[in-house]
């Protein structure tokens, strides 16, 4: 079986050289925009009511997450770094952010009756 790269490693190298904050804040008028649009088109698609579970795989540093006003929501996301980020985000709202460990992708599973939020295959398991 071939080796899995250590994924994780150069993703916690990667979220810390290019902060994420620094795009939602600091980037063009247009890029902002565009981002609040994207942000807008998927909280319409989801459409989630009270009582519904909602699983977002990549949560990053839960910019959607933290707009979705109702639900039982988890998010996950490989980074540390990020999950920090969501759990300062979401602060006081029953939101559960969970740490992604790297797995094999023939051992990764979602739990039955969650909706994923992500279009990403889920390919981690969480820790």
């Amino acid at each position: 079986m071939k080796a899995i790269p250590d994924i994780r490693a150069w993703n916690e190298v990667m979220v810390k050289k290019y902060d994420v904050e620094n795009y939602y804040e600091k980037s063009s008028f247009a890029i902002r925009w565009i981002e609040r649009m994207r942000i807008r088109t998927v909280l319409r698609a989801v459409g989630i009511r009270p009582g519904e579970r909602l699983l977002e795989v990549g949560c990053g540093a839960g910019h959607v997450l933290g707009r979705i006003p109702q639900g039982e929501l988890v998010g996950i996301d490989l980074s540390s770094h990020m999950v920090r980020r969501t759990r300062e985000r979401t602060n006081g709202r029953r939101v559960r952010i969970l740490q992604a460990r790297q797995e094999g992708s023939e051992r990764a599973q979602r739990p039955t009756g969650e909706r994923q939020l992500s279009g990403e295959t889920p390919r981690y398991s969480h820790a």
